[in-house]
């Protein structure tokens, strides 16, 4: 922008085609690169550099400027840059018609027929004779198009004409006209009477110097118009009244008109405002535009764009061929060229913007260099051959221009902030033996969230292969820590892994890492002892692996890296603090009152700069009014805290937190003392718990399930509870909560006679209401005290199966009782004296049909032990249990016995909403008809079906799992109707034909798709035209698939690919990198020409200017 003069207006036209010319910026998909520059505009516009000067009726930028200040500042940066040298004295006259063709066209035009002008994008002016057919060939990419009269086209502008009636109906009936221009135009009978239905798709209409008087239209007209603008119509009496019913009206514009013009645009915005619509906007006169600054960044487009031109020549018949020895060389160049690229256009990059503008000077530099090199020598060889003969580019040598980037690397690595900067230079370093890394600190000065930001920061995820994550806490499993961790390394299933011993997991764990470099991270641990159990199951391989461990004792620390220094977390200071308030309360982008600031300012102050506290204050002041009364009372009430430690301080704290939580939000807070510390909860167990505790208030219009969900999220915004998983939508999977935030649970619940955590016994003669056990041996312990206990929750590791307890027989009055953990060889009788129960979750071998007893059961949780396989027979009563809400069979599935089923009449269950899992020969029209409210349902194919199972009675199931028996034979998905609701859809070990994939991917609102396991009868995959046009998450998972065929119709908001053990399979669609949301593509352990495909589709989709997609490759 420095280019141009001082002040100047200038045409976006002109410019956009500078910058194309200039090779700024690549394509993007589905973009031409005109409409890339549009987007880039648009951005600089948002980000206030460059200011609208005019625009088009449809909001398009027409002429821009930029404020002289920041002239001057792009003129002085690009002149220390070297990009441009701005220069009164020497100037170039350019003819001003050079561009226009106008009435040259039949020679400009003319020549090769077949070809065209494939490039030409705008003509102005040509006369409609010249446009005959043979002409409108030849350009087949115009998209502007200057003519003398008008063609039924979205934009239609009317200069000094004379206007008749019936060419106004004419022009109000053309079907996609959107924008309307009348200019100087003369209304023979000086009135507009619009016909009823007239001007259907128009947005914008300009009114300029018109002779109306009159103009009628009713609530029919101009049913899309947003934008109306009239000038200097100064006969014209009023608007027509019937705009205030067009809802999408939005602006109205009125220069120099009548009184009674802008008298009739007032009524009409009020009118609107009654009516219920948005409130419009008005204006009588231009506002004009303020002007902010900022900083400018280079970036490596031109010579990315350069270098893939020399791989991949791009005009028809090749004037050079790259010569085969330096090819490696280039290719080595562009992947630190990208590299850097990502880096400098990464928002969560470590690199401080303060220290960043020194590294892009440099790496500018070294750009330009290989830039001159490059070119300069291509130009040289261009000259110095026969015209028209190719040749073999050989570049220079390039070790200097990779030399230099890798010194920038180097000097990159220095620029980071201080808390990462070391630990990430000791993470990606020379060093090549094992290393682990420290940090230490007290509880809630953020080591976690550091270790997290290390472990997901996308340098370290490109420089290991391998990453795995476990939270140890003071009662850790170390089976259970090392399943995660093979979990995640692997990136496979590991339900075959259950019952291994330590031993034999921790075997598999160091064979899943010899070879690799990986980076392991172990948060939160107490003693040495868990070191002691884990060592031996991490390699020294030689290659730069890293652990990290974080802990709150240094001697911990000191003793699992002897002879490596740690990592000592230092407090925020006060300015740090506030940001993170700021962050926590407002929007990006969105500013602070300086009332409310000087306020935070002081609350920042007085949270001692622990992160914790900060974030939990934070969330107070996020969910509440933004006023300075109550900013003051929460200020008032932070620095009454006086305590003499840091726990005592962290302590009064988080009690505050509770004080400010609303009533309805604390028992679900509270009950989070429940689970054991450092654990992961799973949230469809977590909202199951809160319904049949009562802790829900219906919300209209929603189920109580869903009520649930909106708890949580409110206590995720006030950083009570943080995210642990989330689904592929991105809704909750898994949650977990501070230990000192979990502490404070269990006192408060304490405290209230609301929960109570089970410690071998409590003293004191206390009636307990709701009581939580973490071991088997606290069970049996103070019976006496649990006879009017409401709940009881056994949240640790069952380690042995047994026969019965007498704690069952002491809880009559219970309501919930998990005990998924414990093994019952046999049910216990006594759980049928439970009248009261509502929610019920047990591992056993076997359910008697008197459970159905139970008739005040909402939620039915039954584990298969070790000793049950096969179906198991249900009798017909379970069916009869109304109040049930989830019935949930985990390795066994509902089969009703022959003998019973015909002589019941099944009840209506209309508060049911899960059943998993059911046999699908019981799933007949007469059993589906008494379900008709159910969401979620898996299937269990335990036999052939010869007839249809029509899920369409379901008409609110939005997730079904199917699973077949290995046993089962032929194709049985052919029977089987998906309801049109579905959203998630998950096959296992089913067999499917081609119309089965078909019928899948017409679902109109199909977001998830999970194959695992399935045989594929042609082991192909051919996807139809438009099919799977909702579906975000797409898994694959030891497929038979050898052919996978797609095209840039299918899959247009795909996100997230994942493709695990499918060794067949030939190659990913290259069609995905036209997939404009594609983010993420996962591939595990498929053949290497898979790999080649998935790193084919990354450079196809970067070459169309998207560089979000995210790859994880994973072998073994």
């Amino acid at each position: 922008m420095g280019a141009f003069p001082e002040n100047s207006e200038i045409h976006v036209s002109r410019l956009i085609k500078l910058w194309v010319a200039e090779g700024f910026f690549k394509p993007i998909s589905g973009k031409s690169l005109e409409e890339a520059a549009e987007m880039y505009l648009k951005d600089l516009v948002d980000r206030n550099l460059i200011f609208v000067h005019q625009q088009e009726s449809k909001g398009d930028v027409k002429s821009c400027g930029i404020h002289d200040l920041m002239r001057e500042l792009c003129v002085r940066k690009a002149h220390e840059s070297g990009d441009i040298i701005v220069s009164s004295d020497f100037c170039t006259q350019i003819a001003e018609g050079i561009g226009h063709i106008g009435n040259k066209v039949p020679s400009v035009l003319k020549g090769n027929a077949t070809t065209g002008q494939l490039t030409l994008q705008s003509l102005s002016t040509i006369a409609i004779s010249q446009l005959t057919v043979r002409v409108l060939r030849t350009i087949p990419n115009l998209r502007k198009l200057g003519i003398f009269c008008d063609k039924e086209v979205d934009h239609l502008t009317l200069r000094d004409c004379g206007i008749l009636d019936p060419d106004m109906n004419r022009i109000g009936s053309l079907p996609n006209l959107e924008i309307l221009k009348l200019q100087g135009c003369k209304f023979e009978s000086r009135k507009w009477e619009a016909d009823e239905g007239d001007f259907c798709q128009l947005q914008f209409l300009l009114m300029e110097k018109l002779n109306l008087v009159n103009w009628a239209a009713d609530g029919t007209n101009f049913p899309r118009l947003e934008h109306l603008v009239i000038r200097h119509c100064s006969g014209l009496k009023e608007i027509p009244l019937a705009m205030a019913e067009v809802p999408t009206l939005k602006v109205i514009e009125v220069h120099e008109c009548s009184p009674s013009v802008v008298d009739s645009t007032r009524m009409i915005q009020e009118e609107q405002l009654e009516l219920g619509n948005e409130e419009l906007e008005v204006r009588f006169e231009v506002a004009g535009e303020e002007e902010k600054s900022g900083d400018m960044a280079y970036n490596l487009e031109s010579l990315e764009q350069i270098i893939e031109q020399f791989l991949q020549p791009d005009h028809g018949q090749p004037l050079w061929i790259l010569d085969p020895d330096k090819k490696p060389q280039i290719e080595s160049l562009l992947q630190k060229v990208c590299f850097f690229k990502d880096l400098l256009e990464n928002p969560y990059s470590v690199v401080t913007s303060a220290r960043l503008r020194n590294l892009e000077s440099r790496i500018r530099d070294i750009a330009y260099n290989a830039e001159d090199v490059l070119e300069s020598h291509l130009v040289d060889q261009l000259l110095s051959s026969t015209q028209g003969e190719g040749f073999i580019f050989s570049p220079p040598d390039l070790e200097k221009v990779i030399q230099d980037f890798d010194s920038a690397n180097e000097e990159m690595m220095s620029t980071m902030e201080e808390s990462q900067m070391h630990l990430t230079y000791r993470l990606m370093g020379q060093q090549s033996e094992l290393e682990v890394i420290p940090i230490v600190g007290m509880g809630g000065i953020g080591k976690t969230t550091l270790a997290r930001n290390l472990y997901k920061d996308r340098l370290v995820c490109f420089h290991f292969g391998v990453r795995a994550w476990a939270t140890i806490s003071q009662d850790y499993n170390v089976q259970k820590i090392l399943l995660g961790l093979l979990h995640l390394a692997t990136r496979g299933p590991i339900n075959q892994m259950l019952e291994m011993g330590i031993g034999e997991l921790g075997e598999r764990l160091y064979k899943t890492l010899v070879g690799r470099r990986y980076l392991i991270v172990l948060d939160d641990i107490w003693d040495v002892k868990f070191w002691k159990d884990i060592r031996r199951f991490f390699p020294d391989n030689n290659n730069g692996s890293r652990i990290i461990i974080t802990t709150r004792n240094s001697m911990v620390a000191n003793y699992i890296g002897s002879g490596s220094s740690h990592h000592e977390m230092s407090r925020l200071k006060v300015d740090e603090s506030w940001n993170l308030i700021h962050r926590n309360v407002f929007a990006p982008g969105e500013t602070c009152s300086r009332g409310l600031e000087s306020v935070g300012i002081k609350i920042a102050e007085n949270c001692r700069g622990l992160p914790l506290t900060i974030n939990v204050i934070g969330g107070i002041l996020s969910q509440a009014e933004r006023t300075q009364v109550f900013w003051d009372q929460v200020a008032e009430d932070v620095s009454t805290i006086i305590a003499d430690t840091d726990e005592q301080f962290f302590n009064m704290m988080l009690s505050l937190s509770y004080k400010y939580l609303p009533y309805h939000l604390k028992p679900c807070l509270l009950y989070m003392g429940a689970f054991p510390e450092d654990s992961e909860i799973h949230v469809s167990r977590l909202i199951k718990l809160w319904v049949a505790e009562g802790f829900l208030k219906p919300i209209s219009g929603k189920s109580l399930e869903e009520a649930a969900e909106i708890y949580l999220k409110a206590l995720v915004d006030r950083n009570l509870i943080f995210v642990h998983q989330q689904e592929p939508k991105g809704d909750v999977k898994s949650c977990s909560i501070h230990d000192l935030m979990r502490d404070l649970c269990v006192r408060k619940a304490h405290e209230e006679n609301f929960l109570f955590v089970k410690r071998r016994y409590i003293p004191g003669d206390i009636r307990l209401r709701r009581v939580c056990a973490h071991s088997i041996q606290d069970i049996d312990r103070s019976l006496k005290q649990m006879p009017l206990a409401r709940s009881f929750l056994f949240t640790g590791a069952g380690s042995r199966e047994i026969l019965s307890s007498p704690l069952i027989s002491a809880l009559k009055l219970v309501r919930v009782l998990d005990i998924l953990e414990i093994r019952f060889r046999q049910f216990p009788k006594e759980i049928l004296q439970l009248v009261n129960l509502r929610y019920l979750a047990l591992s056993t071998s076997k359910l008697p049909s008197s459970i159905s007893g139970l008739w005040n059961l909402q939620i039915l949780i039954v584990q298969a032990i070790a000793s049950s396989s096969g179906p198991h027979v249900v009798m017909p009563e379970l069916l009869d249990m109304t109040q049930l809400r989830h019935i949930k069979f985990k390795g066994m599935y509902v089969w009703i016995d022959d003998k019973y089923r015909k002589h019941f009449d099944f009840v209506v269950q209309d508060q049911l909403q899960s059943l998993y899992t059911i046999a699908i020969s019981q799933l007949t029209d007469r059993v589906l008809r008494t379900i008709p409210n159910l969401r979620k349902l898996g299937i269990f194919c335990d036999k052939e079906v010869d007839h249809v199972r029509d899920l369409s009675y379901l008409h609110k199931l939005h997730t079904l799992k199917y699973t077949s028996s290995v046993l089962c034979g032929g194709n049985l998905l052919s029977n089987l109707i998906f309801p049109p609701s579905l959203k998630k859809l998950t096959l296992r070990d089913c067999g499917i034909l081609s119309p089965d994939m078909n019928r899948i991917g017409s679902l109109p609102n199909l977001e998830i798709l999970k194959l695992q396991g399935c045989k594929f009868e042609s082991r192909k995959w051919e996807a139809d035209e438009g099919e799977f046009c909702q579906l975000q998450f797409l898994l694959m998972e030891k497929l038979n698939l050898v052919n996978w065929a797609a095209d840039d119709t299918n899959f247009p908001r795909l996100e997230h690919l994942v493709i695990r053990h499918c060794s067949g399979l030939e190659e990913i669609p290259l069609a995905m990198a036209e997939v404009p949301t594609l983010k993420v593509i996962e591939v595990h352990e498929c053949s290497p020409s898979v790999v080649d495909s998935a790193r084919m589709i990354r450079k196809n989709n970067l070459n169309l200017g998207m560089k979000n997609l995210k790859f994880v490759l994973a072998f073994r």
